[in-house]
């Protein structure tokens, strides 16, 4: 047709197997009409082909579209449809299904000869589906996979391997949140309010790749999901004897263990639904961070061009990409001519190594004019996922204030953990107004933007009383952004998190709410039903809750490491010793968890094992920097563990000796009954380093919960104080086994940062999160008990402690 075209972009639509074989010609598969003839490759109908491609008619359209692919593909392939439809007598032809025929044998050719030229298009995968550099309904679909189940083609060429995601980084969660469960026969629709949700379990279309220059590729995005590992093992649990899940939860659960999402997301809506023509004009192309991604003309704009969409409630989102040096001045000025206050930001600058988004705004206390806006940063506000950015900025001689939420720990290929998302979204909506949009963005602008837009728009739905149906919420966002919730695993996480906001959704109070809800004493050994409803509802998720992978924690070296094998650290938040020691692993039954303020605030790990742990527990405390360590137990624990061990010497001048490391004991200090503190000098012979160690040794925890809360909300405060917002480096909380106690400690910490920065309790949420990294964490109705009694002495005491300065 034209030697500058390869043969993969042309949608030609023949679904062909080999001469004498079935064939069909489509034009629209999703258009409403009957089949007109089945079509056989013949000579009668090759000619008749020739005939249509060589029409005048046809060969003027056919310019048209070549003139149009040098600007944008997508728009060619439609032209292309067009011409090819008009010209075939006005018909438009529709798939056929196959007569059943043998696979044909290895010496027949899976290829079409195009008219014109001797080029062929054989390097097309059988029963793949693929699309142009603009996923849409033209697609070139060959037939051979109906005669062949199994998907090989021997007659495809190899070159173009199929598009895998990379395997994700340690932090990346690649594997699903929930395992597969089953729900009795019948329990397929859920009635949520007066309506009711179903699933279908229609067949899908065939999954659809891009395919550039006869090349397989994933659409030019880069912000795929690692694709979930092919050996994950699913559980078959019958969920009919949890009477705990309401309908809605039930529906989720449903979903998330059928097994159909796969299919769902291969049939969602691809490509460009709206007109687009202004984002291909030579001004604006420049403008886009990927030339798949393209933004549909809503309305008008002023004088620039940026990519955004909205969603079916006028004005509710502007959805954009990740600014980039040449489109700042029109973010800014978009910013300023829509009224916009709140800015969410959900990528990183850089993401393994990648430019992801240009940083767009002044640094802290500095102004920046750009354009015609000014912008003054005010302060930044650091927690553990993201960052709260304050912004005011001046133009047409008035001034504005906006509010930039820059979320941090959802990786380009990966997922957070869908309890920190929502703690993120729940901190942003407290602080929404109804009035303007919401301008969010990711880098290309779909996958991870259009995931929390559906979120939004889910559990509002949902708050609302009104059929919530996740796929159509998806179908409605891509009519109106191509590729929102880009890949499968975000279609599934988009599940996983609208079901962790809901079973939260009444978790999250204010102080003064906290205290009429719970105008008595809370009492750990006394039933609440509040309470005690939300522990039942921690230990169902935790039941379903896909098991971590402890590969290090199992291996042969490594296993006497673990003073108990039923609590190791999965390998995505397994704190590895950095420290060099010949002839020792990298491993130790430590794991990272978010403080309030820092990702990484917190390390969790056991009592040191005597005559083997020990030099591994100082190559954490010197790999990380520690400078805070904080030891949970009794007298009374330590007279009865097993192989107990003294890591840090106790009389002023001792000083302990393990591989590379002297420790010695600089002086010490009681503060309370129960809490002692303990001033050590680390040296390492390494790098010649010392460094002074402050170790908070706390006694009064001989089972389950301290005997009171005062003197473990003293020990809280002490911590507070001393891991200031300039100070990153972890502090270390051990116990026993590094979980029991340990978890709950860094729970309570969580929760009154909370109640002292936002005026807000959430213990729920907070002990989900810390429960997905180490799960043994608040294992019983005692614990999460005593955390909200803890809670409570502490928010009627807040003016106290408000006036002590920690915060």
């Amino acid at each position: 047709v034209d030697e500058r075209i390869d043969c993969q972009h042309l949608p030609l639509m023949l679904d062909i197997e080999s001469p004498g074989n079935p064939m069909q010609i489509s034009i629209d598969e999703d258009e409403n009409v009957e089949p007109f003839e089945k079509l056989v490759w013949s000579d009668k109908f090759e000619q008749k082909f020739r005939d249509v491609v060589k029409s005048k008619s046809f060969q003027e359209k056919l310019k048209a579209a070549l003139e149009m692919i040098e600007v944008n593909v997508e728009e060619a392939l439609k032209m292309f449809n067009g011409a090819l439809k008009k010209c075939a007598a006005d018909k438009p032809l529709v798939h056929v299904k196959p007569l059943n025929r043998a696979r044909p044998e290895a010496d027949e050719a899976c290829a079409l000869a195009i008219p014109g030229t001797s080029e062929t298009s054989s390097n097309t995968p059988a029963g793949e589906s693929f699309a142009g550099t603009q996923p849409g309904p033209t697609v070139v679909r060959t037939r051979a996979a109906a005669a062949n189940p199994d998907g090989n083609n021997k007659h495809a060429k190899t070159t173009s391997k199929p598009a895998i995601a990379p395997k994700p980084a340690p932090t990346a969660r690649a594997g699903p949140m929930y395992e597969n469960f089953t729900l009795p026969t019948g329990d397929s629709a859920a009635t949520i309010g007066d309506d009711v949700v179903t699933t279908t379990g229609e067949a899908p279309e065939p999954a659809a790749l891009t395919s550039v220059g006869g090349e397989l590729k994933k659409t030019q995005t880069d912000e795929d999901f690692s694709e979930v590992p092919e050996d994950d093992v699913y559980n078959s649990e019958d969920l009919s004897s949890t009477q705990q899940l309401d309908p809605f939860q039930r529906y989720l659960f449903t979903r998330l263990g059928s097994g159909k999402l796969e299919e769902e997301f291969d049939k969602l809506p691809k490509g460009m639904k709206q007109p687009h023509k202004i984002g291909l004009t030579q001004e604006n192309k420049r403008k886009n961070r990927f030339r798949a991604l393209c933004t549909c003309k809503y309305r008008n704009t002023t004088s620039f061009y940026f990519k955004y969409a909205g969603n079916q409630r006028d004005k509710q989102y502007i959805a954009t990409q990740g600014p980039r040096v040449n489109t700042i001045d029109d973010v800014w000025w978009m910013v300023w001519q829509e009224g916009i206050t709140q800015i969410l930001m959900l990528a990183n600058l850089k993401e393994e190594g990648k430019d992801k988004c240009e940083e767009y705004w002044p640094a802290s206390g500095k102004s920046q004019t750009y354009g015609h806006v000014t912008v003054r940063s005010l302060e930044e506000q650091q927690r553990a996922d993201y960052v709260i950015r304050s912004f005011v900025l001046n133009a047409l001689k008035s001034e504005r204030h906006v509010t930039q939420y820059h979320y941090m720990a959802w990786p380009d290929h990966g997922a957070p953990l869908a309890a920190s998302l929502v703690d993120y979204w729940r901190y942003v909506k407290a602080r929404t107004t109804s009035t303007v949009p919401l301008l969010v963005h990711c880098s290309a602008g779909v996958g991870r933007t259009g995931t929390f837009i559906a979120l939004d728009i889910a559990s509002e739905k949902e708050s609302r009383g009104d059929d919530v149906n996740v796929n159509e919420i998806v179908t409605q966002l891509r009519e109106q952004r191509a590729l929102m919730v880009q890949s499968e695993a975000q279609y599934k996480f988009l599940h996983e998190v609208i079901l962790e906001a809901h079973t939260s959704r009444a978790t999250r109070v204010t102080v003064a709410q906290f205290d009429s809800i719970f105008p008595d004493s809370i009492d750990e050994n006394k039933e609440n039903a509040r309470i005690d409803r939300e522990f039942q509802m921690l230990k169902l998720l935790g039941q379903f809750s896909a098991k971590p992978t402890s590969s290090m924690a199992t291996m042969p070296e490594n296993l006497d490491k673990n003073r108990n094998t039923d609590v190791l650290p999965d390998d995505d938040h397994l704190a590895y010793l950095s420290a060099y020691v010949r002839g020792r692993t990298q491993y130790i039954n430590a794991v990272y968890l978010p403080s309030f303020h820092h990702r990484h605030g917190f390390v969790l790990t056991q009592l040191p094992i005597p005559n083997n742990t020990l030099i591994d527990f100082w190559r954490l405390v010197d790999g990380c920097h520690v400078t805070k360590i904080v030891s949970l137990g009794s007298d009374q624990e330590q007279e009865a563990v097993e192989n107990f061990c003294q890591y840090w010497p106790v009389t002023t001048g001792e000083v302990l000796t393990t591989g590379p490391y002297s420790i010695t004991m600089d002086a010490s200090s009681r503060l309370g009954t129960f809490l002692h503190t303990y001033r050590l000098i680390l040296n390492s012979e390494n790098d010649d380093s010392s460094r002074e160690v402050e170790v908070l040794h706390y006694k009064n925890w001989a089972g389950e919960v301290p005997s009171d809360t005062s003197s473990l909300l003293h020990l809280v405060d002490t911590v507070k104080a001393k891991q200031t917002d300039d100070v990153t480096t972890p502090i270390i909380i051990q116990c026993i086994d590094g979980a029991a106690k340990s978890g709950l400690f860094a729970v309570l910490c969580d929760v009154i940062s909370r109640v002292t920065h936002d005026d807000e309790v959430d213990v729920y949420l907070t002990a989900r999160e810390v429960q997905r990294i180490r799960p043994q964490a608040v294992a019983t109705q005692t614990q999460y008990r005593y955390l909200y009694k803890a809670a409570q002495e502490y928010t009627r005491h807040v003016g106290v402690y408000a006036n002590s300065g920690v915060r």
